[in-house]
């Protein structure tokens, strides 16, 4: 539940400091939850620290290799550090995994992308 409400204070503009607070608490609990490890990588990304994100976003992925999503956020993390070619690689593995999940025409649009 805290992961949850913590995903929805920072997807909805919330107050990230408690939506971080939430989602620490939520990974003391599930500590190899994918989605907790996503959760706090996407309120790093929002907060405009990548090199934090990354390293949320890339134990989500090790968790759970098969989702899409989780590479997906990598790569906007990368791609926000300036990694651009990091971010690419992350891009075409979540396309790879499933051409049509949910931010896939985001993720192509990110690959066509130059620069």
């Amino acid at each position: 539940a805290a992961n949850n409400l913590a995903w929805l204070y920072a997807e909805g503009g919330g107050n990230l400091a408690m939506a971080l607070q939430l989602a620490q608490a939520a990974k003391q609990q599930l500590p190899n939850q994918p989605e907790v490890n996503d959760t706090i990588g996407w309120i790093y990304y929002k907060k405009n620290i990548p090199t934090a994100a990354i390293t949320a976003f890339q134990a989500s992925v090790e968790e759970d290799p098969k989702n899409p999503t989780y590479p997906y956020h990598l790569g906007l993390a990368y791609a926000k550090s300036g990694e651009k070619v990091r971010a690419r690689d992350a891009f075409d593995v979540a396309l790879k995994l499933k051409p049509d999940f949910r931010e896939a025409a985001d993720a192509r649009s990110a690959l066509t992308t130059k620069g």
